[in-house]
Parts: structure tokens; C-alpha cells; sequence
């Protein structure tokens, strides 16, 4: 199952492939951050991390490792296209998984500027909201 996660986000990753010339990131129209609650929305235990971009690429890896012992998750995502709608994200979540329940699958999210839950489960929900900081403008 794991495999087939990694392809799907390989297979998208390849997808910007034209003519053998990779494209270039897509620049999301809104500055966002990712954030893992250890339990519900709002948990004062949380990790969370900025998708900033500088001179139009990303400026961190889009990836986050959060959770409780023996619950970590792993959390891969990239802005795949800008609409009128918004920006598509796709995500890629590696949780524990008890035995005969089923993985979680690369989906695509889309984000307007405000808070979209991604995941959630009983130990944790993962949301996308609007990054609200001076440090997040292109330098």
C-alpha cells in the first residue's frame, strides 16, 4: 500500500514533465501553513509548519513528521495547479494503521485562504489554514 502512495505521488510529480524539461513549482495564491493536532482542531499540542515560497520555489520541504509515540505521522503535500477555485493541493499521509483498516490514500485538497481540514482521525487532524505573518513575503 505504501508503494502505491509513493507511485500516485510520483506519477503527479512526473506529470510537469514536458518535452523532458521539468516545470517549474507551482506558485500557490495563498501563503499557507500546515499543522498535525495531536486530537481535535485546536489542541494546544500541535506541530505546524509554513509553506513559504521565496523567489517563486518553496522555501522549506513540504513534508512534517508530528505525532505521539507509537502515532507519527508523516505528512507530504505540493500545490499541483492554481484555479478560480483555489490551490489544489495533493497530500500524502503515513499513519499507523491497525491491522485490516485500510491506508490513507494521496488526495487532492483544495484551499481558498481559509482553514480546510485534510485528515482527521482520533488521534489527530491535520488542517491547512491562511499563514498570517510578516515573515511570509516573497523576499
Amino acid at each position: 500500500m505504501k508503494f502505491l502512495r509513493i507511485l500516485a505521488v510520483l506519477i503527479v510529480s512526473l506529470a510537469g514533465l514536458h518535452a523532458g524539461v521539468i516545470a517549474p513549482p507551482v506558485r500557490p495564491q495563498h501563503l499557507s501553513r500546515i499543522v498535525h493536532y495531536n486530537g481535535p482542531a485546536g489542541s494546544e499540542s500541535f506541530c505546524a509548519k509554513n509553506y513559504i515560497y521565496r523567489h517563486g520555489v518553496p522555501a522549506n520541504p513540504s513534508t512534517l513528521g508530528c505525532g505521539y509515540e507509537g502515532q507519527e505521522a508523516e505528512i507530504r503535500w505540493q500545490v499541483i495547479r492554481t484555479s478560480a477555485e483555489g490551490d489544489v493541493y495533493l497530500f500524502d499521509i503515513d499513519i499507523p494503521v491497525a491491522a485490516g483498516q485500510p491506508a490513507v490514500q494521496p488526495q487532492e485538497v483544495v484551499f481558498r485562504g481559509k482553514p480546510v481540514v485534510v485528515y482527521q482521525d482520533r488521534e489527530r487532524t491535520i488542517v491547512i489554514e491562511p499563514l498570517k505573518t510578516k515573515d511570509s513575503a516573497d523576499s
